[in-house]
């Protein structure tokens, strides 16, 4: 499937560059356009709230107010200092994963900050790739992954070509029939996500 940017998403775009951190711009847009199209005000049917769907309890763990989900600014803090908690949860793992699989590393990444480390950790062990974690769960938690990488290259601009490229040309229809090749396509994009998660800096914060 080919997806194409939504304005709702990228009215958000300088926000996002300025809080991303060492994330890439557009792997945080894909995010968002999966996750709540846009819309600040959104509330999931989960509880989450906001942008990146932050559920309240999730907030009140990391010191938070709930309250602040719905500002957009701390929305987006918070996504960002959850992406790299998880990213180094799994690196903890798996030392050699960012070195050696930085493409698995983005996917089960991403993953895990939607279906939390209870679900993708357990299933993390030193050397295993994310086609192997994701094939013990539930389809649609290795397709969640893929598809935030797909909805990504919508907003890739040539300041990064390389973030998040998953040739749709190549997409059979069927998601779950085609699970493992679009991992390895996926995988290319989430080697420069996971390159990013190497070095693992406190996220900027707006003055």
């Amino acid at each position: 499937m080919t997806y194409a940017p939504k304005p709702a998403v990228e009215q958000w775009r300088s926000l996002v560059s300025e809080l991303a951190g060492p994330l890439p711009v557009s792997f945080l847009l894909g995010l968002m356009d999966r996750l709540s199209s846009g819309d600040d005000a959104y509330e999931g049917s989960l509880g989450g709230r906001g942008l990146y769907q932050i559920h309240p309890n999730t907030a009140t763990a990391l010191g938070e107010d709930p309250a602040v989900l719905w500002d957009p600014e701390s929305n987006t803090e918070i996504a960002v200092s959850l992406i790299m908690q998880r990213s180094q949860e799994i690196q903890a793992k798996d030392p050699t994963i960012a070195g050696q699989r930085p493409g698995d590393l983005g996917l089960l990444t991403t993953a895990s900050y939607l279906w939390g480390p209870g679900t993708i950790l357990p299933k993390v062990t030193p050397g295993i790739t994310a086609a192997e974690v994701f094939s013990q769960l539930d389809a649609k938690v290795g397709q969640f992954a893929v598809d935030v990488f797909a909805r990504a290259q919508a907003y890739t601009t040539p300041a990064e070509p390389d973030t998040a490229i998953v040739p749709s040309s190549t997409e059979p229809e069927s998601k779950a029939s085609a699970l493992k090749p679009l991992l390895w396509l996926a995988g290319i994009a989430g080697v420069a996500v996971g390159a990013f998660f190497l070095f693992n800096p406190k996220p900027k914060r707006r003055k």
